[in-house]
């Protein structure tokens, strides 16, 4: 049942060049840019800051109809979400921190398709604390999304940080620590994926 919601609420409403950060087919990330190429970055005092949740090498030739997933943003007093914003008419049949979504009309196929846009604000003065976003799964049903030809097709998406409890962006946190080793994102994604253990500090 839980791999049929998705499914069920799409067809209802029927009825009514840059390089990604991960290679692999039907990720998702979120990013600092709508080309999914930036995983970390900043949010300045008193500025507007936009984060895409991005699906990255769809394998479906067909675009898509529909997207499941949990996005956890992390607890702050200071960090205020200001707006969420969708690529076309939709409906989302589960509650904040968990997104069921089924759009009004397919997206076309693309290698990123911007599934949402989060607008922050942050009132951190410096030293500024780091924030860590996670995806993961709903109770209800796993991360995933729906084809744009045939919405009962229900195909698995990945983080792309290689596994549900590791972070798939950071905000004012530091990225060096990653960026300036010699690692494939492949290999980085084995690192984290196979941890059991948190990133944050």
């Amino acid at each position: 049942m839980r791999h049929m919601i998705l499914s069920i609420l799409v067809l209802m409403l029927a009825g009514s060049i840059s390089a990604q950060v991960d290679p692999d087919p039907d990720g998702i990330g979120l990013y600092f840019d709508a080309d999914a190429t930036e995983w970390c970055g900043t949010f300045p005092y008193g500025s507007v800051a936009t984060m895409y949740l991005c699906l990255t090498h769809p394998s479906s030739p067909n675009g898509i109809s529909g997207w499941a997933c949990s996005i956890d943003i992390p607890i702050s007093p200071t960090l205020i979400r200001l707006s969420d914003g969708f690529p076309t008419s939709n409906r989302n049949i589960a509650a904040d921190p968990d997104y069921i979504i089924g759009f009004m009309e397919p997206i076309p196929a693309s290698d990123v398709i911007v599934l949402m846009t989060l607008q922050f604000m942050s009132l951190d003065t410096s030293p500024q604390i780091p924030l860590y976003f996670r995806l993961d799964n709903i109770d209800i049903q796993d991360a995933c999304y729906a084809d744009g030809a045939d919405p009962r097709i229900l195909i698995p998406m990945h983080p792309s940080s290689g596994g549900w409890i590791s972070p798939v962006a950071i905000a004012n946190g530091d990225c060096d620590v990653i960026a300036n080793e010699p690692y494939t994102w492949g290999e980085l994604k084995a690192l984290y994926g196979s941890s059991n253990r948190e990133v944050t500090p």
